[in-house]
């Protein structure tokens, strides 16, 4: 926890590539955790939002392109193009 932004460190590993050499900064959204993730593909956002007993974690992601060359500015580095949902986990209290 960062006490003088009231933000959350991040780090989070997977199977998916190899491990971040730093945590990633969260910051929150309308009560939900966010942190956004650059890759060697793009970016991953990942969103967690507690409502009741049930938390909710969505994992979206925006494809690194090479469309910059089409007049699309920032495609070449991910953030031409929207996030597109990739998974939704939902955990609930038993």
């Amino acid at each position: 926890m960062d006490p003088d932004h009231h933000d959350v460190f991040w780090y989070y590993v997977d199977n998916a590539g190899p491990a971040p050499a730093a945590a990633a900064r969260c910051t929150w959204h309308n009560g939900a955790l966010r942190v956004e993730r650059r890759g060697g593909a793009g970016w991953t956002r990942h969103t967690l939002r507690v409502e009741g007993d049930v938390l909710t974690h969505v994992t979206e992601l925006r494809i690194r392109g090479d469309k910059a060359s089409e007049g699309e500015p920032g495609a070449a580095d991910g953030t031409g193009s929207a996030y597109v949902p990739f998974m939704t986990s939902s955990f609930q209290r038993s």
